[in-house]
């Protein structure tokens, strides 16, 4: 089953009249094949359109041999000898082909500018990207080639497609070599670029409009470079827009002070930060006072117990390294928050396995935790009382220091 491809000849034909001639299935899935057909379908790093075909919504659209399966939504069929009305989504027609022919003259950009070629193309729902063989493109390189792009989409050069037999192919100075053999679809960009290329384009670069990087990063020993033409680059341009005024107003600042002012909340924030750890600090240093004078004297040491009212894990962990820093002591230290964190630690000169009775209180907890024999944490779901918790490792605790 062989499909006309009318997008080859024209881009801007979206409304065709064509016949059912079969019914294809690929990966499980059933669709129409058309004997002629201006729904392009994905390939060459271009996305498939959408559309109708009567009133039958078009979701996919695939290559399979010499014909072109059309899927329909979930349901919905046509049998062979059907006579439909193809209408194709314009908009994401012309989108796409914004951003196909914009992809052709930002690779002949990079070529000229900045010898690199490309090796890869993706043009996707929100974002384009080409992938080049230099992995040491900077932003400066990035504007050189961006003047150089926009100024040949502003000159307004026509872009031709033309099926150039094999005979002829030696004469065209292809911006990349084509990779298979026999007559191929040519799309020049008239002066500027020649390249081998199934796509859909619009008649001349002025209708790009733009061309915009938007960011550049490393990708297999060479560059991803992301960037939105046309449409697309307006609604990015709008939203950074209506982003940088939002922002301005929050910062109290204009646009071209917005820099300076998030730098200094960042400096501002440094030195809050410092001071709040400060103050972290002075309290927890405090509160290891107050909680010394309240530990129990046991053979060979003392041991400290306590529902803290304030902080996380790590405040307990802090808390229970200060108090083992004196000599003789054990630390049991819990905070009931979203889960109850529970540490139990010991001087380094006690003779005491931490994590047995740490291993009681986990239980107890229905929680999980571990570390070595002087130091232990962990946090459980039950959220009670540590009261019977506390006794539980008490108790332990009392019987190996006797």
């Amino acid at each position: 089953m062989k499909t006309v491809r009318l997008f080859d000849e024209d881009a801007y034909g979206v409304n065709f009249q064509a016949r059912v001639i079969g019914v294809q299935e690929i990966d499980g899935k059933r669709g129409v094949v058309l004997d002629r057909t201006s729904f392009y379908p994905t390939g060459g790093g271009q996305p498939h359109d959408t559309g109708f075909l009567n009133d039958l919504s078009v979701m996919d659209v695939q290559e399979q041999g010499d014909g072109i399966v059309h899927f329909l939504a979930q349901g919905q069929m046509l049998e062979p000898g059907t006579e439909v009305l193809g209408r194709v989504n314009w908009a994401r027609r012309f989108d796409h082909m914004q951003q196909h022919s914009g992809q052709h003259i930002l690779s002949a950009g990079f070529v000229v500018v900045a010898s690199a070629n490309t090796r890869g193309f993706h043009l996707g729902r929100d974002g384009v990207t080409i992938d080049l063989d230099r992995h040491d493109i900077d932003w400066d390189t990035a504007h050189s080639v961006e003047h150089w792009v926009n100024a040949e989409i502003w000159a307004n050069r026509v872009i031709r497609t033309s099926l150039v037999v094999e005979a002829e192919l030696a004469a065209i100075p292809f911006r990349r070599t084509p990779k298979v053999a026999g007559d191929l679809r040519v799309v020049e960009v008239v002066d500027t670029d020649w390249s081998a290329c199934c796509g859909t384009h619009v008649r001349a670069t002025g209708e790009i409009g733009v061309v915009k990087i938007h960011r550049l990063e490393k990708y297999k020993g060479g560059t991803r470079v992301h960037f939105v033409c046309g449409g697309r680059a307006l609604a990015s341009a709008q939203a950074k827009q209506q982003a940088l005024d939002a922002t301005a107003r929050l910062l109290s600042a204009s646009e071209d002070e917005v820099a300076e002012a998030v730098q200094r909340l960042q400096f501002e924030g440094r030195e809050l930060r410092k001071q709040l750890r400060d103050c972290e600090n002075k309290l927890l240093n405090l509160e290891a006072a107050r909680l010394a004078q309240t530990a129990e004297a046991l053979p060979g040491f003392s041991m400290i117990c306590a529902q803290l009212d304030f902080g996380d894990m790590k405040t307990l962990q802090q808390m229970a390294r200060v108090l083992t820093v004196v000599p003789g002591r054990v630390v049991l230290l819990g905070v009931v928050q979203e889960r109850t964190a529970l540490v139990l630690a010991r001087s380094e000169d006690v003779d005491l396995d931490v994590r047995p009775p740490f291993q009681l209180a986990m239980a107890a907890l229905q929680g999980r935790g571990g570390g070595s024999a002087a130091l232990t944490q962990g946090s459980g779901d039950r959220m009670e009382s540590l009261d019977t918790v506390f006794d539980e490792v008490k108790a332990y605790v009392r019987s190996n220091a006797e």
